[in-house]
């Protein structure tokens, strides 16, 4: 930009600006930049380059075409031409046009450094270590200058690659990349879900993704950030290329922190997502599905950030959808971003006409289709109108059981100060400005409109007005560093009380007003005041954990199971709560259809635990799921673990002979003789062989004598 500033016609510096706005979409502004460089220099390779990466990415074959043609006339080996294009198209996921562009590229010019490296990534995050370190190590080796850090990461990661054992599947849809330490489980269970997600999101998308699907799974954070990006530093849990998806392993996370499932189906999602759109979907609608795409399969799973949607609603901060993707890339609203996505993905599915809707949203944008465009066709409808019924239906449907005070936006505090510099400000408008004041942490405006409502007669007011001037008195108290601590609480307390007594409804004054009674042991009121907290935010999992927390203590056992089942469907990473549900509540209770349940959400938070798959076994084999409950004691003896050699060996055995158990249970003798012999071999004389053996012998005699 410096540079166009002192010359507006400099090649080169337009050349470099229009790739940049192709890459981000940009393509008038891409096109006239690049138009412009060829006028000043027709014969120029970075601006054919430019004009060849947008003809690529829109599929503008002839446009591609006659450009190949000029550039070669004037070079025939033009490596820079194509590798600007290898490089765009890679950037959107599109290997398998990018990887022959960078043999175009290397053909042309052996020594074209720069796209060893490009061709490596490329590789690389299209499943192919094997092309890509070849690639990198060409790349590190003849142009150190430009492959420092990125690439020596990468290669030190590849080296490390001799600790994962490496699957891959007799059909070719799947290759899996797992740490030896985490195989023998994890390995079963990543194909379990990778082939219930191909499954249902076949049907889905009514589409086949290109295969083999590489999942490459680290058990250090470090690695798979490494793996994704090259460097250290990326906050996310796993990452799709299209063909390969790379997620920390369950080791990865401390337990109790990360759904590896739920990971898993996301990035699964991103799989047909990216490949039906070519690497075209907007990242919006790409994120919307996959969090959505969460929460249709798991209740548990789903993200509840709902006060959030709350704030961003009243302070009129709920983006157009033709913006949404620049939330993406800013940091401080990202996490959001994602949970947005999803809450458009439900309405477009509830209100909209379906998921079908959104599969011809994501073939659209494949097929380079606007914006305008793909929301006509699929959804008949301008993007500002979608806009508009949106946010109806985030404020009717979404928002609107919370009770809570609204953040006031900036704008909302200038129209509403404009008001009073006219004299139309009415009582309602000044304790809103004494709110927005406060919020803002403006003790002198705030108290200045608070004396002006007082004058109006806020205090004694009952809606609005009173509520919100003792809200805004309260919080004020609260951050008065000239007050004594208690002289603090005393008048927080006292301008909360009052505001609730003239209707104010607040989710964080509800909490605040708990803490107060549990400060004072008043556990009555602590009770009543979580209980009005949960009303006015039923999704958070706070006022249910606090809630759990008192019934333990008060030994209100029925209570405290409400509080805890309440609190897991809202919090899908918890795994005491879960245990303590599964050990203490559905094993005493043989309620075996919810301690199943519960035991395989503890497997999809914890599944090198085996106590998680134990319990699932013991409640599938009450069920009379007899496959499947040896399928999880199976996972158990490959768990089993002793301080000493011979506790190891009676741990494989115990768990053989539970094996055994359920295959005589299922009626299915020889499976489970040919168990027993298992176990015998290992421990001759235990004693619950022969008592299954002696069962199994009475049993046949009786089966024998009724014949």
């Amino acid at each position: 930009e410096a540079a166009l500033k002192t010359n507006p016609d400099l090649p080169e510096a337009l050349a470099v600006r229009a790739i940049k706005y192709i890459s981000t979409d940009q393509y008038e502004l891409g096109q006239k930049d690049y138009e412009r460089a060829l006028k000043v220099n027709p014969q120029y390779d970075e601006a054919l380059g430019a004009k060849a990466l947008h003809a690529a990415t829109l599929g503008m074959k002839d446009v591609y075409a006659e450009t190949e043609k000029a550039m070669l006339a004037i070079n025939p080996k033009p490596a820079r031409f194509y590798e600007i294009v290898a490089d765009g198209l890679a950037e959107r996921f599109r290997y398998t046009e990018a990887l022959p562009l960078y043999e175009v590229v290397l053909k042309a010019n052996p020594e074209h450094w720069t796209a060893y490296k490009g061709r490596g990534m490329a590789a690389m995050n299209n499943g192919d270590d094997v092309l890509g370190k070849k690639s990198l190590e060409i790349a590190l080796d003849k142009d150190p200058l430009r492959n420092n850090l990125q690439t020596v990461n990468l290669l030190t990661l590849l080296d490390s690659y001799k600790n994962f054992e490496r699957i891959e599947t007799e059909d070719g849809r799947w290759r899996l990349l797992v740490h030896k330490s985490e195989a023998p489980v994890m390995k079963d269970l990543y194909l379990q879900h990778l082939n219930a997600c191909w499954d249902e999101m076949s049907k889905k998308y009514d589409f086949t993704p290109r295969t083999p699907i590489t999942i490459e799974a680290f058990n250090r954070h470090e690695d798979f950030e490494v793996r994704t990006v090259g460097i250290t530093g990326l906050p996310a849990l796993g990452a799709c290329f299209g063909q390969l998806v790379t997620l920390d392993s369950p080791s990865a996370r401390p337990p109790g922190t990360y759904n590896w499932a739920s990971t898993l189906r996301h990035e699964m999602d991103h799989v047909f997502q990216l490949q039906i759109s070519n690497g075209q979907i907007p990242r919006w609608l790409a994120e919307g599905s996959s969090v959505y795409e969460e929460k249709r399969t798991r209740p548990e799973w789903e993200r509840h950030m709902e006060d959030q949607l709350f704030m961003h609603y009243h302070m009129d901060d709920i983006p157009s959808v033709r913006k949404f993707n620049e939330w993406f890339h800013d940091g401080s609203k990202v996490l959001f971003a994602y949970y947005l996505g999803n809450v458009m993905l439900e309405f477009i599915d509830k209100k909209l006409g379906g998921l079908n809707k959104v599969r011809s949203m994501i073939e659209m944008f494949g097929q380079k289709k606007t914006p305008a465009e793909v929301f006509r066709a699929c959804l008949e409808m301008e993007p500002e109108d979608f806009d508009q019924q949106f946010r109806e239906y985030v404020r009717d449907e979404r928002i609107n059981m919370l009770k809570m005070v609204p953040l006031i936006s900036p704008d909302k505090t200038d129209e509403l100060y404009f008001k009073y510099e006219d004299g139309e400000a009415d009582i309602d408008d000044l304790v809103t400005l004494a709110l927005a004041y406060t919020q803002q942490g403006s003790r002198f405006d705030a108290e200045t409109f608070l004396g002006l409502a007082k004058k109006g007669g806020a205090e004694g007011k009952k809606g609005h007005a009173g509520s919100i001037y003792w809200y805004c008195k309260a919080m004020l108290a609260r951050n008065d560093a000239d007050l004594p601590r208690a002289d603090r609480s005393k008048l927080m307390r006292e301008g909360l009380q009052t505001a609730i007594g003239l209707g104010l409804e607040d989710y964080q004054t509800y909490l605040t007003m708990a803490q107060l009674a549990q400060q004072e042991r008043n556990m009555a009121m602590t009770l009543h005041w979580l209980k009005e907290a949960n009303r006015a935010f039923p999704q958070s999992p706070q006022p249910y954990a606090y809630l759990y927390q008192i019934y333990q203590q008060s030994d209100e056992r029925d209570l405290a199971i409400e509080a805890a089942e309440n609190w897991m469907g809202v919090d899908e990473n918890n795994l005491d709560i879960r245990m303590w549900l599964i050990q203490n509540v559905y094993d005493t209770s043989r309620n075996w259809t919810k301690m199943e349940d519960m035991a395989l959400q503890a497997v999809h938070i914890a599944p090198l635990n085996p106590a998680t798959h134990r319990y699932r076994a013991f409640a599938l084999r009450k069920l009379k799921r007899y496959e499947e409950a040896v399928e999880s004691f199976e996972y158990v003896r490959r768990l089993v673990i002793g301080s000493t050699p011979e506790e190891a060996l009676q741990a494989e055995v115990d768990t053989l002979c539970d094996i055994a158990a359920t295959w005589m249970q299922a009626g299915e003798d020889e499976k489970c003789r040919k168990v027993l012999e298992e176990a015998k071999a290992l421990d001759p004389e235990n004693e619950r062989i022969k008592t299954i053996e002696e069962e199994l012998d009475g049993a046949a005699e009786e089966e024998e004598e009724g014949f």
